[in-house]
């Protein structure tokens, strides 16, 4: 599933709007191997990761406050379920950054 993450995360960031930055990393290899998405905004960042096993955690920190907003975990064992797992997360993201 990593290589599927890391497909759709990739396109994912390349929409992002214009006050949202994103760079996907792709972790050292391992029996459960990890790639990220983080994306910064001017009032949060943000961060997925997702492991090979379909394991995630997403969450997002308000940097003025320093605590975490937002904070989601999961399992994925299907590429259409990206979006419905992720959705929330960059919807949140979204709301942080129209605020500026």
């Amino acid at each position: 599933m990593l290589e599927e993450f890391t497909t759709w995360v990739k396109i994912a960031a390349d929409k992002l709007p214009a006050s949202m930055r994103g760079i996907v990393s792709v972790g050292a290899r391992s029996d459960n191997q990890s790639a990220r998405l983080d994306v910064e905004t001017p009032l949060a960042i943000g961060r997925i990761t997702f492991w090979e096993s379909g394991d995630y955690v997403s969450e997002i920190i308000d940097i003025a406050k320093e605590e975490t907003i937002y904070s989601q975990h999961g399992h994925i064992d299907r590429e259409d379920a990206f979006v419905e797992a992720f959705l929330p997360f960059f919807s949140f993201l979204k709301s942080m950054s129209n605020r500026n």
